[in-house]
């Protein structure tokens, strides 16, 4: 009697309380490490987008200065400055322009001044 009232229970197909506790487990732990690894790569993802931005901005301002002194026709030697870090390239160019380049390690900026 006892076996013909279990063998229905027996027949049932279906997730036991242990097995559905087991993959709780296993996903509280698999979590955890998966959300780690999306945090850090959205982190890193940012850092190397700010990278890519100031590489090509500094590519830009590499191209700029070279077109302008490779354009220029003479470079005005007593108006410009060499032997400082701080350094100032005073040029013309092919219209007779008045073109600058100033260098200030200070702020860390390059100044490019045309026509003036």
């Amino acid at each position: 009697m006892f076996k013909r009232l279990l063998s229905p229970l027996r027949n049932q197909s279906g997730v036991t309380f242990i097995e559905l506790l087991l993959y709780v487990a296993i996903f509280l732990v698999i979590t955890p490490t998966l959300l780690t690894v999306s945090i850090n790569s959205v982190r890193f993802d940012r850092q190397h987008e700010g990278e890519k931005q100031t590489n090509a901005d500094a590519q830009f301002v590499i191209e700029r200065m070279y077109n302008l002194i490779s354009g220029a026709t003479r470079v005005n030697v007593a108006d410009s400055v060499f032997d400082m870090a701080d350094g100032r390239l005073s040029m013309l160019d092919a219209n007779d322009q008045v073109v600058v380049i100033q260098v200030d390690t200070a702020n860390n900026t390059i100044e490019i001044t045309e026509g003036g």
